[in-house]
């Protein structure tokens, strides 16, 4: 499932990235795979520079469970 997963969404990328006229100039230009590029750099570097408590809040997720036992 998980390559089905992985070639659909290549697929689906590859449409939705496409540009839609040609010749391709700054008016035509499909600014989607640069919203996805920027979006996807800044999740990286958010994972990587925010430490793990700050989005993972495991005292948080410890009392929920507590909680609900």
């Amino acid at each position: 499932m998980t390559f089905v997963a992985l070639i659909w969404n290549l697929f689906v990328a590859g449409v939705l990235f496409s540009p839609l006229f040609f010749p391709v100039t700054n008016q035509t230009f499909n600014y989607a795979c640069v919203i996805f590029g920027a979006i996807t750099l800044f999740a990286i570097l958010c994972w990587w520079f925010m430490p793990e408590e700050e989005w993972l809040r495991t005292k948080r997720i410890a009392a929920v469970i507590d909680a609900n036992s």
